[in-house]
């Protein structure tokens, strides 16, 4: 397919067509070309059609094409076509398309056609013309049947009448069907002479005086279309190369379509007219200047010099008499307000003054002219030249050498500024000149070298042109910045201020048009790119090659042609694009995709599709219908359920969505001409991912139970196994756990018999015998106790204060008014609470035995309990002489009755996950020792339970 290619076919007469309005005078208008090659079935047709949808139906002598802006679609025989022969498409009240065939009707059904062939009882030759009735699906149609006779046949559910039978008012007059308009039933025809007649209510009558070319019914009133006239009589048709004009339609757009014997042309824009060597205009004309009387000038590298009046060049070759040969023209040449001519050359400058040829009486002959600027305030003239720029003021010409190659470079373009200052662009980027000193800018993001042009605008800013793009400058904050976005601010050869806020850049291969009110106003659509596809199809802008001539109409020279631009016609596209979803696919069995829908999504605006779990990829396609300037219509899509948000922009024409999950969805996708305008309304599609039986709802509940149940049974098998393992580790611990405290009790008892024995040892030693004796009962009821509980670990709470109250009543009657000890117990402890045996006793035996026993003294031992919020705090306190002490003088022993409590302690410890903890802590008074306090914390909920 030749892709953007815009095909130029010159109109080789003076004609005008009276339905376009477009003045053909030896030019050419952008236009894109269709032929084969782009998918046509081929390339004759004498119309063109546009349905309800917005695509276009061609019919050609081999086949019929339908056409979204983008691709054609061919229909022949084998797509259900009576004939290959296609007269007309013709789309009834429901939006149904029908083709009006050499051989009958056939009707679209969204993919293929249905065929209606005519019947061989009627005898009919072809169908030559048709139009719809007064009903849905209902044509009248003329047929011919030799070369002198014709009839009407009238179309009805799927079958064909003879019309003119039953209404003999229209029979033997050739008469063919034009337009029906049902609100009166008035069936409107034409004879062979193109006059209009009106049959209704069987009388037929002539309705129009002149000759029609067609008749249409607008608002159920009929509009009578007059037969196009040429303004040359000598004209027989409109001419092109390769064939004639075969017919002409414009689009819900405005877009002009038109046909030849050989192509199908569309109309990209009126704005531009192009002239290039077939009209006239010399190769590699390099020069363009605007004459006060409405012509123009051009000039060309080999010499060739032309006048153009709008209609031919002509050769104005007698300036060479001036330099003996052909002289280069260079770009650069003006009109100054005096009506002169000033061209630019390879050897100075040349003057037109409207009757002949000169050269100025300066001294320029043979410098290389670049520019030729004229000062629009004091009409003095600058030059800019290979030596230098010259100024031309008050008829003195000065030469500032500066303005070279060896210096800032040569000058390409200059700007006065608000304030009388001149701006130059040139080879090494932009000088500023006051009129004495020049200051080349050379900070970035200045451009710094090929600026090619140079505006002031109405704001008093500095707009250059050239190899970096285009850049603008505040002249009261000196600092050049980007004009454009990065990606779209291309190298520009030329700049022009049009005069009304805006302003006309060059470039290679587009103009730019900049909106200088919507510039300062901070719109980012302040600029406009007129390229190919918009109907600018000129080749690298020339420098200084725009200019505007006496009517205002401007003129751009490219390096292949001179094209005429006009602002007025040239407008942005409002009409929104059309569209349509086309084809929706899902993964094939042996193909990556296979087709879901086609054939429904031609009529129907709301389709559905269901695909199933295992198949949940989804490709579907679109396509957005706008003939202005199909190349650059954009899309945006969502799926509806899955993520709610339009996507970016973009130029694919199709989307994959992968993974679907079951659910409901709906896509939708609009189109967005090359202008941003959006389709009125998205297409839609419902999607349905049935879920497979996996999926849905009935099997996920029931493997979920099934889940679950294995879950629980293996949770209860594993949690069983654990606790078996757990009962028998705690078995195995627990019989640990009692060998070890029956060690422990075992380790108690005769340490506290010995330290007894020892007491009443000492009493005997002493000779207090009675004394020794009630020593030694009290001694044996405490041992009888100790005996009775030693297979017991824990006791309440009363049992261990009773036998602590035992231990040191015999502690005091060894030690008499030496020790005295004192219990207090809070109302609100509960004595029942078990406790480790002899945890108190412990406690209280290490108090007496290191702390109290060697004291001086009088010896005191307090053992206090109280509740608390989460246990019972017991304090055993005295003050005695320490801990240090004690181990100074070698009182402290072994330790086997702390060892004994801390086995004890960590035992129930390990069972239990609230602990048993005990601190022991030194006192001072003064900083001397004053004996030993011990903090046990019993919790409330400890187990004594440690055999499971």
């Amino acid at each position: 397919m030749k892709a953007q290619r815009v095909m130029r076919r010159i109109i080789m007469m003076t004609l005008t067509i009276a339905a376009t309005g477009l003045s053909l005078h030896a030019q050419t208008y952008p236009f894109r070309e269709y032929t084969s090659d782009d998918g046509l079935p081929q390339t004759q047709s004498t119309s063109v059609m546009q349905d309800s949808r917005g695509y276009m139906w061609i019919p050609t002598r081999n086949g019929l094409a339908r056409f979204d802006g983008t691709t054609f679609v061919s229909y022949l025989r084998k797509d259900g076509l009576p004939s290959n022969m296609i007269n007309t498409v013709l789309e009834d009240k429901r939006g149904t398309i029908w083709a009006v065939t050499l051989n009958g009707l056939a009707r679209f059904n969204g993919k293929k056609f249905i065929s209606y062939p005519i019947p061989d009882s009627l005898r009919v030759k072809q169908i030559v013309q048709s139009c719809t009735s007064f009903d849905t699906a209902t044509f009248f149609l003329s047929a011919a049947i030799d070369e002198e006779k014709q009839m009407i046949l009238y179309f009805e559910n799927g079958r064909y009448t003879n019309y003119e039978q039953h209404h003999p008012a229209l029979q033997n007059r050739r008469l063919k069907p034009a337009a029906a308009n049902p609100t009166d039933t008035t069936l409107y025809l034409l004879n062979d002479n193109n006059e209009a007649f009106a049959y209704a209510r069987r009388v037929l009558r002539k309705v129009h005086n002149s000759p029609v070319e067609d008749i249409s019914i607008i608002n159920n009133v009929p509009y009578f279309n007059p037969t196009l006239k040429y303004m040359s009589a000598e004209s027989e048709s409109l001419q092109w190369e390769g064939g004639k004009h075969a017919f002409y339609y414009k689009d819900r757009e405005g877009t002009v379509w038109t046909g030849t014997e050989t192509s199908i042309f569309r109309l990209i824009s009126e704005a531009f007219v192009e002239y290039d060597r077939d009209n006239g205009l010399p190769d590699e004309t390099w020069a363009v200047a605007a004459d006060p009387y409405g012509g123009l000038w051009t000039g060309s590298v080999s010499g060739e010099l032309r006048y153009f009046d709008g209609e031919t060049f002509t050769k104005k070759n007698e300036y060479q008499k001036l330099f003996d040969y052909p002289m280069a023209f260079f770009r650069g040449s003006t009109t100054l307000s005096n009506g002169e001519i000033w061209f630019s050359t390879k050897e100075g400058v040349l003057v037109w003054d409207g009757r002949k040829f000169r050269r100025p009486a300066i001294d320029i002959e043979t410098s290389q002219v670049c520019i030729i600027y004229e000062d629009p305030v004091d009409h003095s003239v600058m030059v800019g030249t290979d030596r230098g720029l010259y100024h031309i003021k008050d008829k003195k010409t000065t030469l500032y050498k500066q303005m070279s190659w060896p210096g800032h470079g040569i000058v390409e373009g200059v700007a006065r500024d608000h304030d009388g200052n001149y701006w130059l662009a040139g080879h090494y980027g932009v000088v500023f000149f006051d009129g004495k000193t020049f200051v080349p800018f050379l900070s970035g993001p200045t451009p710094s070298e090929s600026v090619w042009g140079i505006v002031c605008d109405y704001m008093g800013n500095i707009w250059s042109a050239g190899s970096e793009g285009l850049y603008i400058c505040n002249p009261d904050e000196p600092v050049f910045n980007r004009a454009l976005p990065g990606e779209v601010n291309l190298p520009a050869n030329v700049i022009r201020d049009m005069g009304d806020h805006r302003l006309i850049v060059g470039r290679m291969m587009d103009i730019c048009i900049i909106d200088l009110d919507k510039y300062y106003s901070g719109h980012e659509d302040f600029y406009t790119i007129i390229d190919r596809s918009r109907g600018f199809a000129g080749n690298e802008c020339q420098d200084n090659g725009i200019v505007r001539d006496a009517d205002g109409t401007w003129w751009i020279l490219t390096a292949d042609r001179l094209i005429r631009f006009d602002p007025d016609k040239f407008s942005a596209n409002t009409c929104p694009p059309i569209t349509h979803i086309t084809l929706a696919e899902i993964p094939g069995d042996t193909t990556a995709w296979m087709t879901a829908l086609d054939t429904i999504l031609f009529y129907d605006t709301n389709s559905s599709l269901r695909i199933r779990g295992r198949k949940n990829n989804v490709r579907i396609s679109y396509t957005g219908i706008s003939t202005r300037n199909p190349e650059n219509v954009t899309y945006q899509h969502r799926m509806l359920g899955l993520d709610d948000f339009w996507s970016e922009n973009t130029a694919e024409r199709s989307v994959v969505f992968n993974d679907l999950p079951p659910g409901d969805y709906t896509f939708e996708v609009r189109a967005i001409n090359s202008d941003g305008v959006k389709a009125l309304r998205p297409d839609r599609m419902s999607i349905t991912v049935v879920p497979t039986f996996f999926q849905s709802v009935p099997a996920i509940l029931l493997l979920s139970v099934l889940g679950l149940s294995l879950i629980v049974f293996l949770s209860w098998q594993i949690r069983k196994s654990v606790l078996e393992r757990r009962v028998q580790a705690a078995r195995q611990q627990a019989e640990t756990y009692r060998l070890q405290l029956n060690s422990v009790i075992k380790q108690f008892d005769p340490h506290f018999t010995f330290n007894a024995l020892t007491s009443v040892g000492s009493l005997i030693m002493k000779g207090e015998k009675e004394k020794a004796y009630n020593y030694f009962i009290k001694l044996s009821n405490l041992l009888r106790s100790i005996i009775n509980d030693s297979g017991v670990l824990f006791r309440p709470l009363q049992q261990e204060l009773e036998f602590v109250t035992r231990y040191c009543e015999l502690q005091k009657l060894r030690f008499g008014r030496r020790i005295e000890y004192r219990i207090e117990v809070s109302p609100d402890v509960n004595l029942a609470t078990p406790v480790p045996k002899m945890i108190i006793q412990s406690f209280a035996e290490n108090a007496i035995k290191h702390g109290l026993e060697n004291k001086q003294d009088h010896g005191i031992m307090e053992i206090t309990l109280r509740n608390l919020n989460e246990g019972v705090e017991l304090t055993i306190r005295d003050n005695g002489i320490g801990r240090a002490a004690a181990a100074e003088m070698g009182t402290r022993g072994a330790g086997t009755g702390l060892k004994n409590i801390a086995g004890i302690v960590d035992t129930i410890n390990r069972a239990n996950k609230e602990k048993i903890t005990f601190t022991l802590t030194d006192l001072f008074n003064n900083g001397k020792p004053s004996g030993t306090e011990v903090r046990v914390f019993l919790p409330h909920n400890y187990s004594i339970n440690i055999t499971a």
